[in-house]
């Protein structure tokens, strides 16, 4: 937005990133206990993807955990 030039195809399209994909500085815990606290060193190579074409990721999205069950509920934030 500095250079006042479009970004690409989703260029400042806010996105959410399910908590089982690494996203520097934030934990991704896949809805386990035991993997908080361990913040990603980089971002997913999707993450880069979608921020290089402009997407601009804001949250972090609850999951079940370990993903086994179709409804989002772990011991870390609970049912959603």
């Amino acid at each position: 937005r500095k250079e006042g030039k479009i970004r690409g195809p989703l260029h400042g399209l806010p996105i959410s990133i399910k908590d089982q994909i690494d996203m520097a500085g934030f934990d991704s815990t896949c809805g386990l206990s035991a993997r908080c606290y361990r913040p990603a060193t980089e971002d997913a190579v999707i993450v880069q993807i979608l921020r290089a074409a402009g997407a601009i990721p804001f949250v972090r999205t609850n999951i079940p955990q370990a993903l086994f069950l179709p409804e989002s509920v772990n011991a870390i934030w609970g049912c959603c």
